[in-house]
């Protein structure tokens, strides 16, 4: 492992910084599911996003003021290596190739983000929802003998809410459509993804 970097892990529901924190380490993440929280001078506190592995960040946190914008928690169980953030923006200043990948690890949150917008509009409501909740699934439900999958959901309906788009009352909506339709099945936070035999083809 490169000098500096150091790897560690997180249970779930710990926060891997907070807002306001110093920042030390831009995280490299390596396994689990991160979500991106803000509060703002209200005291609202709204989810941003979801980071699965791969992601680097948070990377604009390297030109600001030298503070985490954001909370980052776990949604499960996270492993992540830590990069120290004060050697890299070094490294960004004497070796064009690491400042090369960052900037281009920047211009892929933003495109991350328009195409996260464009979804958003692309979809309907239960559409997003339903695809949140089964991302969700695949990666910390299980499987059931009858081909459906269960998961406890690891973020608040609220935070679901504010991840796609919408608002509490209008989750509480759909999830009961949703519900009357066959898809799912609600026990509070806890979701049956139901499974949906394939449509048979007209006899020709």
């Amino acid at each position: 492992m490169p000098h500096g970097v150091a790897e560690r892990a997180w249970r779930k529901g710990e926060a891997l910084y907070h807002q306001g924190d110093d920042r030390k380490y831009l995280y490299s993440l390596r396994g689990g599911l991160v979500i991106l929280e803000r509060v703002d001078g209200a005291g609202t506190l709204t989810a941003l996003r979801l980071l699965r592995p791969g992601a680097l960040f948070p990377c604009a946190d390297l030109v600001g003021d030298g503070s985490h914008g954001n909370t980052a928690r776990a949604l499960t169980d996270v492993a992540a290596c830590l990069l120290p953030a004060d050697a890299l923006k070094a490294a960004m200043r004497t070796h064009a190739a690491v400042g090369d990948a960052v900037l281009t690890t920047l211009c892929g949150e933003g495109r991350t983000y328009e195409d996260m917008a464009f979804r958003l509009r692309a979809m309907d409501m239960g559409e997003r929802l339903l695809a949140l909740i089964e991302e969700l699934a695949a990666e910390e439900g299980t499987a059931l003998p009858d081909g459906g999958r269960r998961v406890r959901m690891p973020v608040s309906w609220r935070e679901v809410a504010a991840l796609i788009g919408s608002s509490p009352e209008v989750v509480s909506r759909l999830l009961r459509k949703l519900g009357g339709e066959g898809r799912i099945r609600v026990d509070g936070r806890e979701v049956t993804l139901v499974r949906r035999e394939p449509a048979r083809q007209a006899a020709g």
